[in-house]
């Protein structure tokens, strides 16, 4: 059987991983991350399933992202703080895909997120809980998106920003 390369992919990913909380992600230029293939769906960064409390600052993205996948784009996370990027020519600078809180809820019982939260680094206990004090509670709310940006598109027009 050939391998296939994925549909959805980002020139910087994390996901799948709760306990991945607080990545920082600042003073980038990510430019010309466009798939050749329009049915594939790329982010300059991507949040995938379930990945929360990101930090994205001071970025500058340049035709960056495609379909409603956006510069930024976030599925299933929630806590992400987006702020002073520059998009420039984007076709969209922030994507959103949430999970509903059944979904959230069956995700974090899962055994494989279950051991990764609390085999593999004990969010709850130190020296993890230390440095993350609140990844406990999060992991525990419902999907929530917080973003603010600087948007420039073609001719100086804000590029749509979705969040559905």
């Amino acid at each position: 059987m050939p391998v296939r390369p994925p549909k959805t992919w980002g020139a910087i990913y994390m996901g799948r991983d709760p306990s991945e909380a607080g990545n920082i992600i600042r003073y980038n230029y990510l430019h010309h991350i466009i798939p050749k293939k329009p049915e594939y769906m790329v982010a300059g960064i991507y949040f995938d399933d379930g990945d929360v409390n990101g930090l994205v600052l001071g970025n500058i993205f340049y035709k960056t992202g495609n379909g409603y996948f956006g510069a930024i784009f976030n599925h299933g996370g929630h806590g992400h703080l987006i702020e002073n990027n520059i998009f420039i020519d984007c076709p969209r600078a922030l994507g959103n895909n949430p999970w509903d809180d059944s979904r959230w809820s069956a995700f974090l019982q899962s055994d494989l997120i279950q051991s990764r939260l609390y085999k593999a680094v004990e969010i709850n206990k130190p020296p993890y809980s230390w440095q993350y004090p609140d990844l406990a509670q999060t992991v525990l709310m419902q999907n929530r998106y917080s973003s603010a940006a600087v948007l420039l598109g073609p001719g100086g027009r804000a590029p749509a920003v979705r969040g559905e």
